[in-house]
């Protein structure tokens, strides 16, 4: 499984990142929420309580998905 972070914004009126992730899993299935939430814990070192994630989202017929997640400064 490999996650590329295509988008990252600073929401500073809400205090937070706003990130949109494409994930490649080949012969895999969506990776859980828990998997994605472990991966930003360790690459923007904070706490699994901070991290949010709206939705991910498959392409059909690709292995390949779509997320777009949260991580909360305050």
């Amino acid at each position: 499984m490999e996650i590329l972070i295509k988008k990252e914004e600073n929401d500073k009126l809400l205090n937070r990142k706003k990130l949109e992730l494409e994930i490649k899993h080949e012969k895999e299935p969506i990776p859980s929420r828990k998997q994605i939430i472990e991966f930003l814990c360790k690459k923007y070192n904070v706490d699994e309580s901070k991290v949010k994630i709206k939705y991910i989202l498959g392409k059909k017929g690709s292995a390949t998905s779509i997320a777009k997640c949260y991580i909360h400064e305050a």
